[in-house]
C-alpha cells in the first residue's frame, strides 16, 4: 500500500511538471539609437596622430525568448557623419550588413582608405539591447 501510494505521488506530480506553460512567449520590438557620439585616435604612416570623431545611428527590429535567446531581425545603419581632425570625412558602405543571430553591424570607410567605422548593435535572451561605434 505504502508503495503504491509513492507510485501515485510521484506519477501526480510528473504530470504537474510536465503540464506547466510556459508564461514567457517571443516577444519583438523595434530599437533606435540616434546620433550616438563615438571619438577615437590613429596614427598616420608619418606617426602623426590624427582625431576621428562623429555619430552613428541604427533602426533595428529584435526579438527574444525570454531567458533563452535574442536575436536581430533587421537592421539599418545609416552612414555616419564622421569628422577627422575637425574636418568633415567622406564615408561609404563596405559591403553588406551583417546579421548574425543576436548582432548586427555595417562597416564603413573613411574617405576611401583602410580606416572604417563599424556600428553594432545586440540584442539578449531578455530584450535588452546595447549598441556601440568601434573605429580604427
Amino acid at each position: 500500500m505504502k508503495r503504491k501510494f509513492i507510485k501515485i505521488c510521484v506519477a501526480a506530480m510528473s504530470i504537474s511538471v510536465l503540464s506547466v506553460v510556459s508564461v514567457f512567449a517571443f516577444q519583438s520590438r523595434n530599437v533606435n539609437y540616434n546620433d550616438q557620439p563615438f571619438s577615437t585616435y590613429y596614427m598616420d604612416d608619418y606617426n602623426v596622430s590624427h582625431h576621428v570623431s562623429g555619430t552613428a545611428s541604427v533602426d533595428a527590429a529584435v526579438g527574444w525568448d525570454e531567458g533563452y535567446s535574442g536575436w536581430i531581425i533587421s537592421a539599418y545603419f545609416p552612414k555616419p557623419c564622421v569628422t577627422i581632425d575637425g574636418m568633415s570625412a567622406d564615408i561609404n558602405y563596405v559591403g553588406t550588413t551583417e546579421i548574425s543571430g543576436s548582432s548586427a553591424y555595417q562597416e564603413f570607410s573613411i574617405n576611401n582608405t583602410t580606416h572604417s567605422v563599424r556600428p553594432t548593435v545586440v540584442c539578449d535572451e531578455y530584450g535588452d539591447t546595447y549598441f556601440w561605434v568601434k573605429s580604427w
